[in-house]
């Protein structure tokens, strides 16, 4: 009811109560007309006394006055009659039509909120289809993603089982160069027990004898004891056979056998890391014989690896004029250009120095003529200084081509395949770099672990 109430339009409830109070008013002005007239209608006679000066005349128009207030009456009552009549069937309309207006305007306004009903409804199952949509597209997506995987995943696993038989391959050879090498270490540790044998009956036998033609002198075989003793890392050991090898040839006043072994003083000075003795037989070296390349070549050594690489360049520079055709002179002054392009003052050169460093590895390479590894391995560190990272890994494969069992190349490689790893965007080529560089540092770890046990 109360909601019935809310629906009915208040137009509507005004006329309602308009027309009411209308028809309620309208009989009570008739009522009260009517008993006026009645309450004339039925007074009583008034007894009336005749005088000379009325007369009759008063009674009659009295009487007239009388039946013509009854007309009245009766015509009133007749009005009457038919206003309550047209009243009451007005209020019927309106009893009637009231609740059926009240009722059509309610059923409007239900029809109204079907249809709003109907257009929410309508409205959600839109957005409902369009998210069905969507996630149509998004499982296709995925679907699509899933497919990508699983192609990569199949990709990666032949990938795997690609580099698993290359690993397997590359383990046969070291293990085959493993053993190679394990006897050339046998021989060498025999050749070198002979040698100083051989070294200490050769001197008893000049001292006693003399040095016959065509055998070695007494400063050769010192020379030889100490090229023995280097080899093997007893530099110690070196040191003194070189000293006795420089006491003989200075007796002989051979000079220039004298500045060699001075530069293999030099160099076993330099593998211990005592650089300003290394330097003081450098510069004896070059001061009695400065036309040979490899007394600079040994002192530009020194300063390298004393961090003098100014004073190096220009040695390395001075041994490549005096013998251009020698390749590792220029694969050793690349090293060092590499070096000092990452020196604060050379920062704005550093493009120059790379260039200048690259020039000389391929120099370096053209004028090998034994396909030596480590010139290979040195152009693939400057390219990768220079960010060509694809043929950094083409060089440095080579050097491995070349020594498969030198565990700096594979090390080296493994920064070359992580370089490319965070170069690129794609994710299979991701996977595929950092699974090499695994397998790369493996070996690595490998081949340090024999060298460690040998």
């Amino acid at each position: 009811m109360d909601q019935e109430t809310k629906l009915t339009p208040y137009w509507l409830r005004l006329i309602t109560l308009t027309f009411a109070v209308i028809s309620v008013g309208m009989s009570v002005l008739c009522f009260s007309r009517l008993h006026k007239l009645n309450k004339a209608a039925d007074a009583k006679p008034v007894v009336m006394q005749y005088d000379k000066d009325s007369g009759l005349a008063e009674y009659q128009l009295e009487k007239q006055i009388r039946e013509i207030v009854r007309e009245e009456y009766a015509t009133y009552q007749a009005d009457l009659q038919n206003i309550l009549a047209v009243a009451g069937i007005v209020f019927t309309l309106f009893s009637i039509g009231v609740p059926l207006m009240n009722y059509v305007f309610l059923q409007r306004e239900h029809v109204q909120d079907l249809r709003n009903m109907m257009t929410e409804a309508s409205e959600h199952l839109e957005e409902q289809k369009k998210l069905a949509e969507e996630s149509e597209e998004q499982l296709d997506v995925q679907r699509k993603g899933y497919d990508a995987l699983t192609e990569m995943l199949g990709e990666a696993e032949d990938k795997i089982s690609e580099i698993a038989e290359k690993h397997k391959n590359q383990q046969n050879q070291i293990e085959k160069q493993l053993r190679k090498t394990e006897m050339r270490i046998i021989e060498v540790d025999e050749k070198y027990g002979k040698s100083i044998v051989s070294l200490h009956d050769r001197i008893n036998s000049v001292r006693t004898l003399g040095t016959p033609q065509g055998e070695p002198t007494i400063g050769q075989s010192y020379v030889i004891s100490g090229n023995a003793a280097l080899s093997k890392g007893k530099y110690e050991e070196a040191i003194e056979f070189y000293m006795h090898a420089a006491s003989a040839y200075e007796a002989n006043q051979d000079t220039v056998n004298n500045a060699l072994i001075y530069s293999n003083l030099a160099t076993a000075y330099a593998w211990q890391k005592n650089y300003d003795r290394s330097l003081e037989y450098s510069d004896m070296a070059i001061q009695l014989d400065d036309k040979k390349a490899i007394h600079y070549h040994v002192r530009a050594d020194t300063l390298h690896k004393k961090g003098d690489y100014d004073k190096a360049i220009f040695d390395r520079d001075k041994a490549i004029e005096l013998d251009p055709s020698n390749a590792l002179y220029y694969e050793q002054r690349s090293t060092t250009l590499l070096k000092m392009s990452n020196r604060p003052p050379q920062l704005y050169k550093k493009r120059e120095f790379y260039e200048a460093a690259l020039r000389d590895s391929n120099k370096a390479i053209e004028l090998d003529e034994s396909n030596n590894a480590r010139y290979f391995y040195q152009r693939s560190v400057v390219l990768h200084a220079m960010k060509r990272y694809d043929d950094a890994l083409e060089s440095c494969s080579q050097a491995i081509r070349v020594d498969i069992q030198k565990e700096e190349y594979y090390f080296f490689r493994t920064i070359i395949y992580r370089s490319l790893a965070i170069s690129t965007d794609n994710p299979s080529k991701k996977t595929e770099y950092d699974l090499l560089a695994r397998e790369d540092e493996a070996t690595a770890k490998k081949l340090r672990e024999d060298e460690t046990n040998s």
